[in-house]
Protein backbone atom coordinates (compact mmCIF):
# COMPACT_ATOMS: atom_id res chain seq x y z
CA UNK A 1 0.00 0.00 0.00
CA UNK A 2 2.58 2.35 1.06
CA UNK A 3 5.14 1.33 -2.70
CA UNK A 4 1.63 2.57 -4.49
CA UNK A 5 1.03 5.73 -2.81
CA UNK A 6 5.10 6.68 -3.00
CA UNK A 7 4.83 5.37 -6.89
CA UNK A 8 1.31 7.66 -6.78
CA UNK A 9 3.58 10.46 -5.61
CA UNK A 10 6.12 10.56 -8.00
CA UNK A 11 3.98 10.32 -11.09
CA UNK A 12 2.32 13.13 -10.10
CA UNK A 13 5.28 15.10 -9.69
CA UNK A 14 6.30 14.13 -13.16
CA UNK A 15 3.35 14.96 -14.85
CA UNK A 16 3.75 18.50 -13.52
CA UNK A 17 6.98 18.87 -14.53
CA UNK A 18 5.97 17.85 -18.17
CA UNK A 19 2.78 19.92 -18.20
CA UNK A 20 4.98 22.75 -17.02
CA UNK A 21 7.70 22.54 -19.58
CA UNK A 22 5.40 21.83 -22.36
CA UNK A 23 3.74 25.30 -21.39
CA UNK A 24 7.09 27.38 -21.62
CA UNK A 25 7.62 25.32 -25.12
CA UNK A 26 4.16 26.75 -26.00
CA UNK A 27 4.79 30.09 -25.04
CA UNK A 28 7.93 29.78 -26.74
CA UNK A 29 6.61 28.61 -30.04
CA UNK A 30 3.50 31.31 -30.01
CA UNK A 31 6.67 34.34 -29.16
CA UNK A 32 9.12 33.41 -31.84
CA UNK A 33 7.36 34.28 -34.44
CA UNK A 34 6.00 37.56 -32.88
CA UNK A 35 9.90 38.62 -32.35
CA UNK A 36 11.09 37.66 -35.73
CA UNK A 37 8.46 39.87 -37.54
CA UNK A 38 9.20 42.58 -35.01
CA UNK A 39 12.83 42.25 -35.47
CA UNK A 40 12.59 42.49 -39.42
CA UNK A 41 10.29 45.54 -39.46
CA UNK A 42 12.14 47.20 -37.20
CA UNK A 43 15.50 46.75 -39.14
CA UNK A 44 13.18 47.66 -42.80
CA UNK A 45 11.21 50.85 -41.75
CA UNK A 46 13.00 52.02 -38.54
CA UNK A 47 17.10 53.93 -38.32
CA UNK A 48 16.86 53.20 -35.00
CA UNK A 49 16.53 49.95 -34.42
CA UNK A 50 16.21 48.93 -30.49
CA UNK A 51 19.63 48.35 -29.09
CA UNK A 52 18.27 44.50 -27.80
CA UNK A 53 18.08 43.33 -31.50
Amino acid sequence: MLNSINISIKNFKVDSLGALISGLCMLHCLATPIFFIASACSAACCNLAPAWW
